[in-house]
């Protein structure tokens, strides 16, 4: 019989009173010990964490990260603080501003509190996520000692439909071996797994985000994209972490859409890492996509296809041929993308079920009205209105076939 070894739930948060008690709760049958990284709260996050702990028999640690304990995390959300080193692409990052002290290492700031952990295996949640299937637990961490595995991965809600289906779903590091690895990435942080055993485990251990933590109202406006564009321009954009670059990409491309495509050829010519080039390669195409442009959009998805076979790049591409009136390579676009794998980097959930929208339209448009009906009637009904109409297109279109 295998021993379940002992586990530490890892939690950072801020202004989470209203949370981080349900977010220990979904794993308290098999949680050892909490480590509480507290990110600058102004509420009684902390005290509420503790008094959990307490009643529930759980070993409790907290490191409070603040501008005034560690001030290498926090960059001044200022124009100047912006102009270090050089542009890229002769940008100059836009406002709002703020004035105020801004955590511009996010895995720093993780790792202020990782070491405390005393316990076999670290469990990571973020203060408004929840374990939905703690039974997992024990059989996940016996093989993890079987198997000599140091991180596992599992899939991550972030959005529903009002019914509770997931609408966005990505792969991420949940489970690691104490002492085996460290946060990396100041923005999208995650766990250093380079030479390490890594399983994802596609069947369970499902965490969902409720995104109610009132520390998400907090946020300065652009963060992630400020964080990550100081990074490039502290290091210097040519020995940057590439994962900054491959971040920027996505990060800018509303905002600065020059400078996305910029940060996303110099990734391209600095990383090897296939499944991260086409991640970065769908991004530059959404660049594209929303300029007006489906023709070169639709090349860099198929580009991104091309490093590797995902999803997510296949339904975008079927949206552009859609626009450019070319219905037939729309329709085998999609569906070969529901027969693609999943990016772990990349959901595609909502994705897939918006893209269905065009699928059914683009059936129509080649005289396959009843098959349009057919999947007309499967698309969520989170896209309700949309729906709705193209139904009325398609019962006229069969009358008139009919008449």
């Amino acid at each position: 019989m295998i021993m379940v070894p002992s586990l530490t739930v890892f939690v950072m948060a801020k202004n989470a009173s209203a949370t981080i008690a349900r977010a220990i709760d979904s794993v308290r049958p098999y949680c050892d010990e909490v480590v509480l990284v507290d990110n600058d709260s102004t509420d009684d996050t902390v005290d509420v964490a503790r008094d959990f702990c307490r009643n529930a028999g759980i070993l409790f640690r907290v490191v409070r990260v603040d501008p005034e304990r560690y001030p290498q995390l926090y960059r001044v959300d200022e124009p100047a603080s912006y102009a270090v080193g050089e542009p890229l692409c002769g940008e100059e990052m836009p406002g709002p501003f703020t004035g105020k002290s801004m955590l511009a290492d996010w895995a720093g700031a993780r790792n202020a509190g990782w070491d405390m952990a005393t316990k076999d295996f670290i469990l990571f949640l973020d203060a408004d996520d929840v374990l939905l299937d703690t039974q997992d637990l024990p059989n996940v961490l016996g093989c993890m000692v079987e198997g000599k595995e140091d991180v596992v991965a599992s899939w991550y809600e972030t959005i529903h439909n009002q019914a509770g289906r997931p609408l966005h779903q990505v792969m991420r590091e949940r489970i690691a071996r104490r002492g085996v690895t460290k946060w990396t990435k100041r923005v999208h942080e995650g766990l250093r797994t380079e030479g390490l055993k890594v399983v994802g485990y596609d069947k369970g251990l499902l965490v969902k985000d409720h995104k109610d933590n009132l520390g998400e109202d907090t946020r300065i406006a652009n963060r992630n994209l400020k964080v990550l564009y100081l990074a490039c321009r502290e290091e210097g954009w040519n020995t940057t972490d590439p994962s900054h670059l491959m971040y920027l990409a996505k990060e800018a491309r509303h905002v600065l859409p020059k400078l996305a495509l910029a940060a996303g050829f110099l990734y391209l010519e600095r990383s090897q890492r296939k499944q991260q080039r086409a991640w970065v390669l769908s991004m530059m195409g959404e660049v594209h996509d929303e300029a007006g442009r489906p023709q070169d959009a639709l090349l860099m998805y198929e580009t991104s296809v091309k490093e590797r076979e995902n999803a997510a790049a296949l339904y975008k591409a079927t949206r552009c041929a859609f626009v450019l009136g070319r219905y037939r390579t729309a329709i085998d676009l999609y569906e070969a993308a529901t027969k693609a794998p999943r990016s772990p980097m990349e959901d595609h959930v909502l994705l897939a079920e918006a893209t269905k929208i065009l699928y059914a339209g683009a059936l129509l448009e080649v005289g396959e009205a009843d098959k349009a009906w057919t999947v007309a009637e499967t698309i969520d009904d989170n896209f309700s209105k949309m729906v709705d109409l193209m139904r009325q297109d398609i019962q006229e279109r069969l009358r008139a076939k009919e008449s």
